[in-house]
């Protein structure tokens, strides 16, 4: 008969790897500079170019208007028609006989509200 330690058990051991793992050093490469950024010329210009350049909330701005401008064309089209098939399991029985499958054209329409 072998004699176990009550002291490490599965959890000691998940607990050991866990730190093995996240005690393990991982490369990270170097971030390189975007290639599109602004040099910096010493004048006004080139920090007011550089300032609009990182500033995100002008990118998003600017996004926000290109797809407000992209969106312009799809305005007062439908979306577009579903066809769906549907097999039944068990034949329900209708007046004109049972029924094997059904096949459905969908459409949404606006509605005000």
């Amino acid at each position: 008969m072998v004699a176990r330690n009550p002291r490490f058990g599965p959890a000691a051991a998940g607990l050991v790897f866990a730190i093995a793992v996240l005690a393990t050093p991982r490369w990270v490469p170097a971030q390189a500079p975007p290639p599109e950024a602004p040099v910096l010329d010493g004048t006004a210009e080139g920090f007011v170019r550089a300032a609009v350049a990182a500033n995100p909330s002008l990118a998003a701005v600017r996004h926000r208007a290109d797809a407000a401008r992209s969106a312009v064309g799809t305005r007062g089209v439908l979306p577009d028609p579903m066809l769906g098939f549907g097999y039944f399991i068990e034949t329900p029985e209708t007046r004109v006989g049972p029924q094997e499958s059904m096949w459905m054209l969908t459409q949404r329409l606006p509605f005000f509200g």
